[in-house]
């Protein structure tokens, strides 16, 4: 039982770290502008949940693994940005970059459909996916 508690504890730290990471690949570069609010909490039943506030918009999803939760919350923070007529990630002679699992694994894809870089990692040193 301590052991199954222990787990769950683990694995919403582990949420709680990813959704941090992500929201920095946007506000690494001063998006959005306004005020961000996220949260993870994990439910009885084992599903993450979440919660997005920006400035007026908000999001509230469930997801089965932090991998889901992370392209959840790049692909509403990107929509907001995309209302602002503004296509971020663009990368110079790559293009703007999408959220997406690959190999189990939350990460920014090209318009080729490669990955890039995992997500919440777009500023850190050798980012890049080899």
């Amino acid at each position: 039982m301590r052991l199954a508690k222990d787990t769950r504890v683990l694995e919403w730290a582990h949420a709680e770290a990813t959704l941090a990471a992500v929201v920095a690949d946007f506000t690494g570069a001063g998006l959005p502008a306004g005020r961000v609010i996220a949260r993870v909490r994990r439910n009885r039943h084992g599903e993450l949940r979440v919660f997005l506030r920006v400035d007026s918009r908000a999001m509230r999803a469930k997801a089965e693994s932090e991998n889901h939760l992370a392209v959840m919350v790049c692909s509403f923070l990107q929509l907001g940005e995309s209302l602002r007529s503004r296509d971020w990630p663009r990368i110079p002679g790559v293009g703007v970059l999408r959220p997406a699992i690959r190999n189990h694994k939350a990460v920014w894809v090209t318009p080729a459909d490669r990955a890039f870089c995992d997500l919440g990692t777009l500023f850190a040193p050798a980012a890049v996916a080899r």
